[in-house]
């Protein structure tokens, strides 16, 4: 199967973009936006539904051109509830490039703006969950890409609306199976709705199966009838409320992250520090790269390391784009399967041509839309409107009622909320006891040491990764690190040794660039990373506003963003980001089994 999914083959007719596979009209050009209105909108009883309602989730089967999202953002910034959220779920086996969709977005100019707002935050074409957050209107629009009977067992819910806006039964079987109705059943929250276009016989005895209601209503225009559905309402009115003001144990990439993503959905949350200022563990280093690691098995874990690199790129162009120091970063082989492993990822790549080339790095890796940052400016910008207490290492965490209080080495209390989250990096350990989670992880600690030199970046070379990495902050080259076996958590000294290491490497990552600083002095920063036996972050739920991030090792920058978001989205109780079969590779749980 290739790493890249289909593309859609279009017809454009004066009816709009057909599927050239399947003959069948995506929209019609005179009428889409109205029959969207009808059947999805009015179909499923909104704006009504999510009256009164402090989140709302919609699953639609079928992005095609994202006229739906547009349409449905255009009806939640008119009768948005009070602070609520929206998240929006959408998969898709075959998605439009963005030229295609805005061709096809451009016929309704009732709805440009949000149409333009949608593809500002396309997704790529890759076999990742994507996110595009729409700040200001409180909607977080998640694009699945690959087939429904896959993505949807391993969805995540509750879901309160279903947009099924596959193409029909006749011409796509696959898209209405057994699977799909069976997951609904499992998501739907009770009063759910369903609407669809479709009145098949398949359609609607698969909507029965599931427990819906289903009824016949009059069509749009030349159809004569559509479907609407609904599950049985629960028999008491069922609250889930999000945190309040939840506490975040560290002030490192990570923290920031979580308490960014937290604040974004309304919350007040406190990022404790146990240092004077923020960063200042193994996200304080002056530079940072933000790079994809491709596995090439494919599976869940592949999944999970593409969206994760999809979303830390764009997340810091939106977020922290005063922390990006150059775009762009060459990838070189590394290891003894380095070669054959570029050769394999380029023969059949995970992303298509508009974020890779081939062809980098001596001809034989390739430059991916990565990012040099400035890990503090980026920090610095997360916590911007986060509240921060710092310098106050926690000593002890208890748990009072539904209420979390962290208190310092002399007992006095530091801060309390109504959520906790441990993020504390190469202290994540330590925080655990304190928690009472230590027998449940398994963490390994690494001295990394990074070194740089001042030196012009008179050829404009671009930033380079393949068992090191090189990049220039617009005075220095910094290049490393060393990785060696830490036996404590504490701060390690600077060594001569590592400068030397990390000389011998850039020889061989960047020869000229090594030659050209070969005489000058070097300065340098060590710090501790903490990683998983697996080389995989833990991104999980102890309990139920109980969460620990961490183990993040040298892809700090990479993953954190994507962290954020998770912890968010189980913290609210909401859809994650990622399906349920990555974040079982990150869970908590996985450990059970493995011996101490």
């Amino acid at each position: 199967m290739p790493r890249l999914p289909p593309e859609p083959a279009l017809d454009w007719t004066a009816s709009g973009p057909v599927d050239r596979a399947s003959g069948d009209v995506f929209f019609s050009a005179s009428g889409g936006l109205d029959e969207t209105k009808l059947v999805f909108l009015q179909g499923c009883d909104l704006p009504a539904a999510w009256a009164g309602k402090d989140r709302f989730c919609i699953v639609e089967i079928g992005l095609g051109a994202g006229l739906n999202l547009a349409a449905t953002l255009a009806l939640w910034r008119r009768h948005r509830p009070p602070s609520a959220l929206l998240h929006y779920h959408s998969i898709e086996r075959a998605p439009f490039a963005e030229t295609d969709a805005q061709r096809a977005l451009g016929l309704f100019p009732e709805i440009a703006a949000e149409a333009q707002a949608v593809l500002d935050q396309w997704p790529a074409r890759a076999q990742a969950s994507q996110r595009a957050l729409f700040d200001a209107d409180g909607v977080l629009a998640t694009f699945h890409i690959g087939e429904a009977e896959e993505i949807l067992p391993c969805l995540i819910g509750p879901v309160d609306a279903w947009f099924l806006d596959g193409f029909a039964p006749a011409r796509n079987p696959d898209a209405w199976s057994a699977k799909l109705f069976a997951a609904m059943a499992r998501l739907s929250s009770p009063g759910a709705r369903a609407a669809t276009y479709s009145v098949a016989g398949p359609v609607r005895r698969g909507l029965e199966s599931a427990g819906f209601t289903v009824a016949k209503r009059p069509g749009f225009r030349g159809k004569r009838e559509r479907l609407e559905a609904q599950q049985p309402p629960a028999n008491r009115p069922i609250t889930l409320s999000r945190p309040a003001r939840p506490l975040i144990l560290g002030a490192g990439i990570a923290g920031a992250a979580i308490g960014h993503a937290l604040a974004q959905r309304g919350a007040a949350p406190i990022v404790i520090g146990a240092g004077a200022k923020p960063a200042d563990g193994a996200s304080g280093n002056p530079l940072g790269l933000v790079t994809p690691r491709f596995d090439r098995g494919g599976g869940p874990v592949a999944a999970l390391l593409l969206a994760s690199f999809l979303y830390a790129t764009r997340f810091y162009q939106r977020r922290a784009p005063q922390a990006i120091l150059s775009q762009g970063v060459e990838m070189a082989p590394s290891g003894e399967d380095g070669a054959a492993r570029w050769r394999d990822l380029l023969a059949d790549p995970p992303l298509d041509s508009a974020h890779w080339r081939p062809g980098a790095a001596d001809g034989e890796g390739f430059a991916v839309e990565g990012l040099a940052i400035d890990p503090r400016a980026a920090i610095a910008a997360l916590l911007g409107a986060v509240e921060t207490r710092l310098g106050r290492p926690v000593a002890a965490i208890v748990r009072q009622a539904d209420t979390y209080v962290c208190r310092d080495a002399l007992g006095f209390e530091i801060a309390s909320g109504d959520a906790l989250v441990l993020a504390g990096g190469a202290g994540l350990a330590a925080l655990a006891r304190f928690a009472g989670l230590a027998r449940d992880l398994r963490l390994e600690l690494s001295r990394g040491q990074v070194s740089w030199a001042r030196a012009p970046n008179e050829a404009g070379q671009s930033a380079r990764s393949g068992g090191s990495y090189l990049g220039h902050t617009g005075q220095d080259w910094v290049f490393g690190a060393s990785f060696a076996r830490a036996a404590t958590d504490h701060m390690p000294d600077l060594s001569e040794a590592d400068h030397a290491d990390n000389r011998q490497k850039l020889a061989r990552l960047a020869p000229g660039i090594a030659a050209a600083i070969a005489e000058r002095p070097l300065e340098g920063r060590a710090s501790l990373r903490c990683a998983s036996p697996d080389r995989l972050p833990i991104i999980d739920l102890a309990a139920p506003r109980f969460g620990i991030c961490g183990a993040l090792g040298a892809r700090g920058l990479t993953f954190a963003p994507l962290a954020g978001e998770i912890i968010a989205d189980l913290l609210d109780g909401a859809a994650p980001i990622v399906l349920a079969d990555a974040l079982a590779r990150v869970s908590l749980q996985r450990f059970a089994a493995a011996p101490a």
